[in-house]
């Protein structure tokens, strides 16, 4: 992955005009490409997306075990079990392979959507507040009665689905730090995380919702 970000930059394609997007555990994937790019001193792209982030292969987020009787599609043995194969001798807890222990400091805007009815939900809730920590701009949703990955449903009507086209509202330099208050402005998001309750296995928005 890191190649072809190295080529896409080296063959004309400025990192401002590059969003980088993942689903489960390509959602892991794709925070972990920035680290490593952040590791390597390589300029971001402008932008990333998450769908329903598979982010802690330590599987110890509390959703493992809250929500597992309401996901239909994800068990945690069965996550455990791929963990295993991805994993090997490696560090489970190594940011590169867990990417909710990295530090996000300068990333990029960040966008996740997830189902209120998935065991990863968790994974998606603490990368959010890693980020705010961090100091990056945040859009998050939790789409109520939905699942893992819905999103790459064809079968779920279109009113269902996130409606804001957010990649092309983010201004081209959003993420360096001299444009983070005209960024915080078009892209809106979260400015909290503790809004963000469980309540009987759904999720109650934060009020500071961009």
């Amino acid at each position: 992955m890191v190649r072809v970000y190295h080529y896409l930059c080296s063959h004309g394609y400025s990192p401002n005009h590059i969003g980088i997007i993942g689903d489960s555990a390509g959602g892991g994937l794709a925070l972990a490409l920035l680290l490593r790019l952040k590791e390597l001193h390589t300029e971001l792209p402008a932008a990333i997306g998450l769908l329903s982030p598979w982010a802690d292969l330590t599987l110890s987020g509390d959703t493992m075990t809250t929500l597992s009787e309401v996901d239909p599609i994800l068990r945690k043995e069965q996550l455990s079990a791929c963990a295993k194969l991805y994993v090997q001798e490696e560090d489970v807890q190594n940011p590169l392979v867990s990417p909710v222990y990295g530090d996000f400091t300068g990333f990029p805007p960040m966008m996740m959507i997830t189902g209120s009815r998935e065991i990863l939900l968790s994974d998606t809730l603490r990368i959010a507040q890693k980020a705010l920590n961090d100091q990056v701009e945040v859009r998050f949703e939790i789409v109520e009665g939905l699942w893992h990955v819905f999103c790459a449903d064809p079968s779920l009507p279109k009113v269902m689905m996130p409606s804001e086209n957010w990649l092309r509202s983010l201004p081209s330099t959003s993420h360096r730090r001299d444009n983070q208050p005209e960024a915080r402005r078009r892209f809106g998001g979260l400015t909290d995380m503790r809004g963000v309750e469980q309540n009987g296995g759904e999720s109650v928005m934060p009020a500071k919702l961009g």
